[in-house]
């Protein structure tokens, strides 16, 4: 005799049983669990031998055979502890017809619990494929939103590589406006046009979003220009990803010029910004040397802004020197990512000149800038004056010579936390350096994305996956093949430590009291020895 199962409007699994079996209540503390159990027919006295109930027999009066299984109460739902593993669930939401439907506990299911009692929903299209066979849809929304209200402690949404279109992103916009409890959203790379932001954009002002994640949607210049205008009038945005939208110089030009702080009227409490990989169009050539002179007047009169990212602007030696003049004068700016670019030699002693000023600067990324030895000694004179705590100079064209002057400059007041040196033609020479650096202190091997090793007395450097950005960045899963689903805890990991100062997007902080250095204590001659390495905290 089988067990039928059917739901109920909020999408809740209802399995309504025979009567050869009980429905059991049972109380453990205070917490009321229901459980079925069979029992033999020889213990059990007074029941139907058809699966109808009848009113008549005293034993299916008393009993109560359908039992709504609710998600608060469900064995997959999290149990306080770090995590817990569950099964392949989707086969357990299939309807009739044997489709896949997302309910609140599908959803459940697909959420992380943060330490502070908040939870983020993550629906990647990369994690529902290989279980359900497709992404997430326009009319899954309407499920998502009953989860959603029935869930306020859902403060995050990430619908990265999915198919949503504007119907649906018009709907979730129109919830987050409504119920103010979603904090988050990330829904880069789906099919979201022109109409759905420019509905966002109509009521910019009562969005209450801290992230917002554009980037991949081909939704052209002219919603690009409404996202920048939107800037003016909301408070609330923290970090704008706008990043490979289709934009050009005509709409780019908006958003240096909201940021910039002679003006009356501009935003004043965006964090992070991402303007990378423009896309001009056919037979349209896309003046750098303009756009730089424009971000450095940006830069001048800006003094909210903690990240930028422009990638992929074909910035030569000329157009950093053009940025600098104006970039000297700001006090904010922690992280400057200038990858995919065309710096050169000439555009490292640029940069190198305007280290020994001291800029506030901490972060520095300069990957695939067909830098070489010479550019790389140019910028290790200007290091040790610098607060860089992170630098990534992979995939150029440095040799020994100029890896060595750089390992020699990052001994200095401000200690350098991350190096990315991979992908450039490095020898045995810089392979016992970064051994002796591993050995003392200077550098930590999870920092680092080379490891030293040797082979016929002659050392090497190999990858070593320190450096988790672009997946981070990208949301690439961390498994080939979809893993047992998981309802994870975060924990946060800065309890009872001092938080740093500098945080970046996507990046691991290290904790101040991991910075200091180990200290010895002697308590037989009553004096402590400080272990010193070969540059300060």
């Amino acid at each position: 005799m089988s067990e039928h199962v059917t739901f109920d409007v909020y999408r809740n699994m209802i399995i309504s049983t025979p009567p050869s079996k009980i429905s059991r209540v049972i109380n453990v503390g205070s917490c009321e669990e229901r459980e079925i159990v069979s029992e033999n027919s020889a213990e059990i006295t007074n029941q139907c031998t058809d699966d109808a109930i009848c009113a008549n027999c005293p034993g299916c009066a008393k009993s109560d055979f359908t039992i709504p299984w609710k998600h608060e109460h469900s064995p997959y739902f999290y149990n306080d502890r770090n995590y817990a593993i569950l099964p392949d669930i989707p086969k357990r939401f299939k309807d009739m017809k044997g489709e896949i439907i997302m309910n609140s506990l599908f959803f459940s299911c697909f959420c992380e619990k943060w330490y502070n009692g908040t939870r983020r929903l993550i629906l990647r299209g990369a994690d529902l494929v290989p279980r359900i066979g497709r992404r997430f849809q326009d009319w899954d929304v309407p499920y998502l939103m009953v989860f959603l209200r029935a869930n306020t402690d859902v403060v995050s949404l990430n619908l990265a590589y999915n198919n949503i279109h504007c119907a649906g992103f018009i709907n979730l916009v129109d919830y987050i406006i409504a119920y103010k409890h979603i904090l988050g959203l990330n829904v880069q790379n789906n099919n979201i046009a022109a109409p759905g932001i420019n509905h966002l954009c109509q009521d910019g002002d009562r969005v209450p979003l801290k992230t917002l994640r554009l980037n991949g949607n081909k939704f052209g210049v002219e919603s690009a220009k409404k996202v920048g205008l939107m800037l003016l009038k909301n408070s609330c945005l923290r970090y704008l990803d706008v990043a490979e939208v289709d934009q050009t110089a005509s709409s780019l030009v908006y958003f240096t010029t909201v940021m910039r702080w002679d003006q009356e009227e501009c935003n004043k409490t965006l964090k992070i910004l991402d303007l990378s990989r423009p896309n001009p169009g056919y037979m349209y050539i896309f003046d750098s040397t303009h756009f730089a002179s424009v971000i450095g007047c940006m830069l001048r009169f800006n003094r909210c802004l903690v990240e930028l990212h422009l990638q992929k602007y074909n910035f030569s030696c000329h157009d950093i020197e053009i940025m600098l003049e104006d970039l000297k004068y700001n006090e904010t700016l922690q992280l400057l990512d200038l990858c995919n670019n065309n710096i050169g030699d000439h555009g490292m002693e640029h940069l190198g000149n305007w280290l020994k000023m001291k800029p506030s600067l901490s972060g520095l990324w300069l990957a695939h800038n067909i830098i070489t030895s010479q550019g790389a000694r140019a910028l290790s004179v200007g290091m040790p004056f610098s607060k860089i705590r992170m630098l990534d100079l992979s995939y150029n064209r440095i040799t020994d010579d100029g890896a060595v002057d750089i390992l020699g400059s990052i001994k200095k007041s401000t200690r350098l936390w991350y190096l990315r040196i991979f992908g450039n033609s490095l020898g045995h020479c810089t392979a016992k350096i970064v051994e002796r650096m591993l050995v003392s202190g200077v550098l930590v091997q999870e920092n680092i994305d080379v490891q030293p090793y040797r082979v016929d007395h002659e050392s090497y450097l190999a990858h070593y996956p320190s450096d988790h950005y672009k997946q981070r960045y990208y949301d690439v899963p961390c498994y080939s093949h979809p893993q047992p689903l998981q309802i994870p805890y975060v924990k946060n990991k800065f309890s009872g430590k001092a938080v740093p100062k500098v945080h970046f997007k996507y990046v691991d902080p290290v904790p101040i009291e991991d910075r200091k250095y180990p200290v010895l204590v002697d308590q037989n001659n009553f004096y402590i020895l400080f272990i010193l390495s070969l540059c300060c905290p």
